[in-house]
Order: C-alpha cells, then sequence, then structure tokens
C-alpha cells in the first residue's frame, strides 16, 4: 500500500511539474525579488526603513511599469550560511516569461533590486521567474476551473510520454 502510494505520488508530482499539457497562450509568469534584512555591518533593514522602501521604491517602480498588484512575503532566508530574515515580492504577469510585454516590469525588477542593494549595501538581491500553467485575476475560476487534480491525472496519462499508468520506482 505505501509502495502504491509512493508511486502515485511520484506520478503525480512528475505530473505537476512536467505535465505535457499545451501552454500556448494561456501561461503567466511569477516573479519573485529575495530582499534579505541583515546589513553588513551587523544591523539590520528596520520595518520602518523596509516600509519606506516598499513605498517609495516598489510601489513606484510598479506603478510605472503599469503592475499594481503584487504580494510580500516575511521569511527566513540563509546567505553563505547564516539565516536572516527576509522579505518575498512576488508578482504575476499574464504574460508568458520570455514575453517582450514583460519588458518594462523587468526594467522595474532591476531598479528595484539595484536600489535596495545600493541602500542596505547587500552582496545581491535574490530573482527568479516561474512559468505558471493558469493565473487568474477575476472570479471565473471560481465558478469552473478548467483543470483539476483527476482531470489533469487523465491528461497525463492519455499523454503518456514516457510513463505508463503502472509506472513503478524501483
Amino acid at each position: 500500500m505505501v509502495s502504491a502510494l509512493i508511486k502515485n505520488s511520484v506520478v503525480i508530482s512528475v505530473l505537476l511539474v512536467i505535465s505535457p499539457i499545451t501552454m500556448a497562450a494561456e501561461t503567466a509568469c511569477e516573479y519573485k525579488l529575495f530582499f534579505g534584512l541583515s546589513i553588513p555591518s551587523g544591523n539590520a533593514v528596520s520595518s520602518e526603513e523596509w516600509e519606506r522602501f516598499v513605498a517609495e521604491t516598489i510601489v513606484t517602480e510598479l506603478k510605472i511599469a503599469q503592475y499594481d498588484g503584487f504580494n510580500i512575503s516575511d521569511a527566513k532566508g540563509y546567505w553563505k550560511g547564516k539565516s536572516e530574515d527576509s522579505h518575498i515580492l512576488s508578482i504575476v504577469s499574464s504574460n508568458h516569461c520570455e514575453s517582450e510585454k514583460n519588458q518594462p516590469l523587468l526594467a522595474a525588477l532591476r531598479k528595484i533590486a539595484q536600489k535596495y542593494k545600493t541602500n542596505y549595501k547587500q552582496d545581491s538581491v535574490g530573482f527568479s521567474s516561474t512559468l505558471l500553467y493558469e493565473a487568474s485575476f477575476n472570479n471565473e475560476w471560481l465558478d469552473e476551473p478548467r483543470y483539476n487534480h483527476k482531470n489533469l491525472i487523465e491528461l497525463f496519462y492519455k499523454s503518456k510520454k514516457g510513463f505508463s499508468q503502472n509506472n513503478s520506482v524501483e
């Protein structure tokens, strides 16, 4: 039973990561910036300094790039083997990660990262981009989701891209 669960979870994990579903016009991209709060002098960026940076730099640069919505999460990061409090800025573009339409957003993210590095003497600001199969900014997805786990699994097995229903991990 445990073996079957492991096999199924491996298949589902693979499905969600490398599913051969066509991603044409319905792809989106999530960008993240990772801001460590430790300063090399031993101090840290204060809550007030962070809030001022968000208001004066992040909000301003994203408005110029015509993006009004974003999220900021608190996190615990590690840099050069040491833990530090950090913040993660997440923003989703309805365009494919490689789309030219994202250039103003990417330019804004570069300005934000560079200003943070300079202002708070950071070695770096982390960056990632993740291709999303679907993103919705309205309530349509609440009414009628196009894909759920059951039909994603069915699509996966129908595709049989090197996998079979009784795939085993040995």
